[in-house]
């Protein structure tokens, strides 16, 4: 993400996005939807164990001595009513608590509530929630109020970080041909600390999809306000260039960046150039190269940066990737916390392997390719290019739907096997050529009565079989069978054209 996603008039999110082909486009999503109802009969939970992160952003490998636990669990009942829970438990401490989601009738919005009892040190505190939401193409409205006494506690309270004790929000936005207008207004209130701000913004997007928004905040508390004016510019399917001024009390600040987006599917390059200015003592200047390939990914970069009248230049360089252990086979890719796929053609190598009809690399020498940006819960078309197999293999199949899980490896096989197919013309004892259409069967003995054929006698005498199981062919002649010795194939595969054979 280069910027904060801005809220429009609508009650959506519009953030600037870059997909794995480079193409940079607009995406708007809403964030007043009913996506917090599920649909009648779905469940959805999730169950977290382990120990307390301590000294977040401070300190590396910090952690708790206590275990702690965190579930919860949400139930379609209705596709209008949600129900929802969560439990929170460690040291001395128990939280839990029940909600609701209902969708009011005839488009009137959706209503939630909650409530939450817990107990900590022998303190028991409690905290309940009230929300509204209605939204439509034009107009959106959100309105939220949560309170907790003084002894409510979770985790991270329980770990000496504050707890927000008062929540007031309200959102009214409007969308029109001018733009996105919005205005909100935020109130939080912790135990030391209290603020509140107004908030409007406007955002447009132009035919180019270059990008302007604008914000103004004001702090309520301390009797403030700040300014902020951004506009972001395609350059091409990879590059953007994002220019922005903030103005807060008494201080302006300007920044510039230029960014190209490698390719996700291929090996490529990227690089950032940015600067932000706010005066002579206070400014930073930065760049920075990455390398990506199918194996991991490479940075270096340099940044020199003065603040408070002291020069400061600070140089990087990293490096990332993960190991993938599957079908007893270890792989290298690039850091990857999404699914991935490991599609194998049967030992043939250099098997060109597709997403959605692009290619995105070969099989290895063990027919093998490891692909590591599949969509999670989402049909990803995996398909060969047949045009690359070579002439003597078959594939039962070209193309397969894979569905993973999110954060998980699936095995994708493709059925390969290397064919034997022969071609011949039959004569029989005086030479003449066999009937067209004559039955013609590849076993060890005579037909049985009535048994079905594997195959014809095509025009000329002309027989074709595939991977014959039996040196030996039975044809239909004259009412009664003759029969065909092959010769020795085990070591031919592919196309064979054995000439002209006697039927006996």
């Amino acid at each position: 993400m280069q910027s904060v996603p801005s809220i429009t008039g609508a009650g959506n999110a519009q953030l600037v996005i870059t997909d794995l082909n480079g193409q940079q486009r607009v995406v708007n999503f809403s964030l007043f939807g009913s996506a917090q109802l599920l649909r009648e009969g779905l469940a959805d939970w999730d169950v977290n164990l382990g120990v307390s992160k301590l000294d977040y952003a401070i300190k590396s490998f910090s952690y708790g001595d206590d275990p702690v636990f965190n579930g919860s669990y949400r139930y379609g009942l209705s596709n209008d009513t949600t129900l929802e829970s969560h439990a929170e438990f460690g040291k001395d401490l128990y939280m839990s608590g029940v909600g609701v989601v209902q969708r009011l009738p005839s488009t009137l919005g959706i209503v939630n509530g909650s409530y939450s009892y817990s107990q900590f040190n022998n303190d028991a505190g409690q905290q309940y929630n009230l929300g509204y939401e209605w939204s439509n193409k034009v107009f959106n409205v959100s309105l939220k109020h949560q309170q907790a006494t003084d002894q409510y506690a979770d985790i991270a309270t329980s770990q000496g970080y504050s707890y927000t004790k008062r929540l007031n929000q309200a959102f009214v936005g409007i969308n029109t041909p001018y733009g996105q207008f919005g205005g909100s207004y935020a109130e939080q209130e912790y135990e030391q600390a209290k603020n509140k701000f107004a908030i409007f913004n406007w955002s447009y997007v132009f035919a180019s999809h270059r990008y302007l928004n604008f914000n103004m905040t004001r702090d309520l508390e301390n009797k403030n306000n700040s300014f902020y004016l951004s506009l972001n510019i395609p350059l091409d399917r990879q590059t953007n260039a994002t220019v922005y001024a903030q103005h807060d009390d008494d201080t302006n600040k300007y920044s510039a960046s230029v960014r190209r987006t490698a390719m996700q599917d291929k090996p490529d390059w990227g690089w950032l150039a940015n600067a932000n200015y706010t005066d002579s003592d206070h400014y930073l200047m930065q760049a920075q190269l990455q390398r990506q390939n199918n194996y991991g990914e490479w940075n270096v970069g340099i940044q020199n940066s003065k603040m408070n009248g002291q020069d400061y230049t600070t140089s990087m360089a990293s490096t990332r990737g993960s190991l993938v252990m599957m079908q007893n086979h270890l792989f290298a890719m690039r850091q990857s916390l999404g699914s991935f796929a490991v599609v194998s053609t049967d030992g043939v190598a250099d098997i060109p392997v597709q997403i959605e009809n692009r290619t995105i690399g070969k099989t290895n020498k063990h027919g093998l390719l490891l692909v590591d940006y599949l969509n999670a819960y989402q049909h990803n078309n995996i398909s060969i290019d047949t045009l690359a197999l070579p002439v003597d293999y078959k594939i039962e199949t070209t193309r397969i739907d894979a569905v993973p899980h999110n954060g998980t490896g699936i095995f994708v096989k493709f059925p390969l096997y290397r064919i034997r197919s022969i071609q011949f013309t039959a004569h029989d004892l005086n030479g003449q050529e066999l009937a067209m259409g004559s039955a013609v069967w590849n076993q060890e003995q005579s037909p049985a009565e009535n048994q079905p054929a594997q195959t014809i006698v095509a025009r000329e005498g002309l027989i074709y079989l595939e991977n014959p199981k039996s040196s030996h062919l039975f044809v239909e002649h004259n009412g009664d069978y003759c029969q065909i010795d092959l010769p020795d194939l085990s070591q031919q595969f592919g196309y064979i054209d054995l000439g002209n054979l006697i039927c006996k």
